[in-house]
């Protein structure tokens, strides 16, 4: 029965992890729609928009059907206005914007930081004591204030040994004290998680910052929006935590808390792009002058898609077409607007040792393999390695890597079978073994498995 369960979850982790943990550049595609009684020449509509933030999200372009009044920004956050009397009683503002996301989690702040680990404490410590930045992230706001008894009773039930054992018991306890609820008018926060121990994305984030300031560690509420798989947008509150080994790192209690397994203490799905760096209660807000007969009546449509993924699939469809020159042509579209994906360097690195330019191919797998985090995406790489080496006929090198493929998780042995990248390593003794070693883990796995990944 274990067994079981481990081959499905290899197999489901191997089609979900390109998409939802890999960089994502997507367009958001969000309508605002209203309709006023009467003029209102002092009627306006305000609503919040994303940011460029350092390792989290890039924003690459926003359009306007109509140009807003203004573009503002206040305490951190971006808005733009719109004033109705610039409208027809009825009307609508289009508003599209491209955002690039990087998936930024505790797993990856700890894998790039594992080298600067104690300098990183140094500088953050000194920053804590001196910063008054971040000072407002260690107080108790007014409305944790009128129940400080009851959080600090809570907290010190919490304390860990290390300030990271600490915020994970925090998070934990923050997902087994609460039941989800949506809360759809103000009686909602701090009182609302502690009397009732109900909530949603509000109450789950607001008791967890509560409790790490509480520890004298700084926390702040992330208003912003997710994209879900049915492609729309959802409003969202999230946490990140100030913590001195790493700085800022993000945490989800609320996503956490359901049937998502994919949202944990450690790992955050790439899906969040950032508004603002404290509680928002509204994105979209309005209001209206004495001359409207009564309030305008106003919603918002929000959907997203990607950008890249039919550049993708074309890049792809030409690679297994080996129609060289198109896809290289298509993967460079695709580095030149998202750097860091290991898997478009991957594939050139392929295309430039099938021209027999191996200088070329050498230096972008080695630039992919140096952007990959999980096992599987270190596993496609190593095959990708393994067609590098066969192109040049060095069997040992090879079946090395392609071997080393494998034990990582490269278990689509239909691929390697059809392959002509490795035709002259499939008479080979150790590739006729390497095949027999793992026939009854192909015939388990992947008799009826559908791969969304693509390979190399």
């Amino acid at each position: 029965m274990k067994l079981f369960y481990l081959l499905i979850y290899l197999s489901s982790f191997i089609i979900f992890i390109s998409d939802t943990y890999g960089q994502r550049f997507v367009e958001l595609n969000e309508v605002i729609r209203f309709s006023t009684k009467g003029d209102d020449p002092d009627g306006y509509v305000i609503y919040m928009l994303p940011k460029s933030i350092a390792k989290k999200q890039k924003l690459t372009d926003i359009h306007y059907s109509a140009e807003p009044h203004s573009v503002y920004k206040e305490n951190g956050t971006h808005y733009a206005r719109w004033n109705f009397r610039d409208f027809n009683k009825k009307d609508s503002i289009v508003i599209k914007t491209k955002v690039l996301l990087d998936r930024y989690d505790l797993n990856l702040v700890r894998y790039n930081s594992k080298e600067f680990t104690s300098r990183n404490i140094r500088r953050h410590t000194r920053m804590k004591q001196n910063n008054d930045a971040l000072a407002k992230f260690l107080e108790l706001d007014d409305n944790m204030l009128k129940y400080e008894e009851a959080l600090r009773e809570m907290a010190a039930k919490l304390k860990g040994g290390e300030e990271e054992k600490t915020v994970k018991n925090i998070f934990q306890f923050v997902m087994n004290h609460l039941e989800y609820e949506i809360v759809e008018n103000e009686k909602r926060g701090i009182r609302k998680a502690l009397k009732r121990r109900r909530g949603d994305c509000s109450e789950y984030s607001e008791l967890m910052v509560a409790l790490c300031r509480i520890h004298n560690i700084p926390a702040r509420v992330v208003t912003g929006k997710t994209i879900q798989g049915d492609g729309t947008l959802e409003a969202h509150n999230w946490v990140e935590v100030f913590l001195l080994a790493y700085g800022w790192v993000p945490f989800d209690p609320t996503h956490a808390d359901g049937v998502n397994e994919n949202t944990t203490f450690e790992k955050m799905e790439n899906k969040y792009i950032y508004y603002s760096h404290q509680r928002q209660r509204y994105i979209i807000s309005w209001s209206y002058g004495e001359n409207s007969r009564q309030a305008p009546k106003v919603s918002v449509t929000k959907n997203w898609q990607h950008v890249m993924q039919a550049v993708f699939d074309r890049a792809y469809y030409f690679y297994d077409q080996k129609e060289d020159a198109e896809a290289v042509a298509a993967l460079d579209t695709l580095i030149s607007i998202t750097t860091f994906d290991y898997r478009f360097h991957m594939f050139k690195g392929v295309l430039y040792a099938r021209k027999g330019d191996f200088k070329k191919a050498l230096s972008c797998l080695q630039f992919a393999m140096k952007n990959t985090y999980f096992d599987i995406e270190k596993a496609n790489v190593l095959y990708a390695f393994a067609n590098y080496y066969a192109l040049q006929n060095n069997l040992e090198r090879s079946l090395s890597h392609l071997g080393r493929a494998v034990e990582l998780g490269f278990y689509d042995f239909n691929h390697i079978k059809k392959d002509e990248d490795l035709a002259s390593i499939k008479d080979d003794a150790g590739y006729q073994n390497l095949l027999i070693k793992y026939h009854r883990l192909n015939e388990l796995i992947f008799k009826n498995a559908n791969f969304a990944e693509k390979r190399p």
